[in-house]
């Protein structure tokens, strides 16, 4: 299968002219040709209309291989040992964030979660159009989310854990958090729809990944702060853990006790795999045709995958230092023309002159 000759928005007219393209063998029957499929939606997401295939999107890291014995590769058995070496350490349950689970096993740094409520600064920091920052963020939350879920759900199918997502909540002057109550639950969606409409999205998918995401995280903590005692609120993995069997699961995954050092070094290969990953698939983007037009123009830009690099060194580089309180001090442009008394009407981007 050749990965490289797929893009995002391609469509294939059917089945043999799929594998005609990627250069695989033609499968005479359905559960060979169901295998060829499942290996594709590791690297890409397509819809079938028919015999019609689409690729809707290319994911910046490959999911995790899982072979027929339902052993994951490499790549997968990383995310699964730190997990399971992560959850040995906690007495029997555990609540945490997607983003500080991935910090924690070294699939990213600490600048990458607090950095995307940072999008303009971060550009400004590393001096990059701030469109190839958004396009960092959206193309690899997906993937992340998914890795990490794979490794749990993997954990739970032998039954070590058990998990499900939850809403925390943290409560005004209150520095511990809380499952959210249902009347909380119920509360935040009425107040995170009402700002969806205001904003004129239909999910939240489509506005994280636009640029009125910040503005509608801040107006919904402002109406949650006048409605309720809700501070702010998340989602996070509520795990319960088999201890006795965590531990066996891990010693299994790492073939000795995961020891101080053994752990360091399991981290830094995790984090060089996806360094690796996220650049190589970068390249890929830089030379592919893209749904939108305007997206595409940002790809194919010559210095594109070279500010990509930036990025994975600030926000995914294990060894790089937490720049968050330096970056949050840097001014905007439109901040700087706040405090010279000065304003613009409407949502002025800098780099709207590179669409015209």
């Amino acid at each position: 299968m050749n990965i490289n000759k797929i893009s995002e928005g391609q469509v294939f007219k059917n089945y043999k002219v799929l594998c005609t393209e990627l250069e695989m063998e033609i499968k005479p029957s359905a559960k060979g040709r169901e295998y060829q499929l499942k290996e594709l939606s590791r690297f890409c997401k397509f819809t079938k209309n028919g015999h019609k295939i689409t690729i809707e999107e290319i994911y910046p890291i490959p999911l995790p291989k899982i072979d027929g014995r339902g052993k994951d590769s490499i790549y997968g058995n990383l995310v699964q040992l730190l997990i399971a070496d992560l959850l040995a350490q906690s007495k029997g349950h555990i609540s945490i964030s997607r983003s500080k689970m991935m910090a924690n096993i070294g699939m990213v740094n600490d600048n990458y979660s607090e950095g995307r409520e940072l999008i303009k600064k971060i550009a400004l920091y590393v001096d990059i159009n701030e469109k190839v920052v958004y396009d960092f963020y959206n193309t690899t939350s997906g993937s992340f989310k998914q890795i990490v879920e794979t490794a749990l759900k993997s954990l739970m199918d032998k039954r070590v854990i058990m998990y499900n997502t939850v809403i925390k909540v943290s409560e005004k002057h209150q520095r511990s958090t809380r499952t959210a109550t249902t009347e909380e639950l119920q509360l935040i969606m009425d107040v995170e729809k009402t700002v969806l409409k205001e904003l004129g999205y239909k999910t939240i998918s489509d506005v994280r990944v636009s640029k009125d995401w910040k503005w509608f995280k801040e107006n919904t903590k402002e109406m949650l702060h006048k409605q309720s005692n809700i501070n702010f609120y998340f989602t996070a993995y509520d795990i319960t853990i088999h201890e006795e069997y965590i531990v066996e699961e891990r010693n299994e995954l790492v073939d000795l006790l995961l020891n101080k050092v053994k752990r360091q070094e399991s981290k830094d290969e995790l984090n060089e795999l996806i360094l690796a990953n996220l650049l190589i698939n970068a390249q890929k983007r830089n030379t592919s045709e893209s749904k939108s037009k305007k997206m595409e123009r940002v790809r194919r830009d010559f210095n594109y995958v070279a500010n990509f690099e930036k990025l994975t060194n600030l926000l995914i580089d294990k060894s790089t230092s937490y720049q968050i309180n330096k970056i949050s001090n840097m001014k905007t442009f439109q901040e700087e023309l706040v405090e010279l008394g000065l304003s613009c009407e409407g949502d002025f981007d800098p780099f709207d002159d590179l669409f015209a």
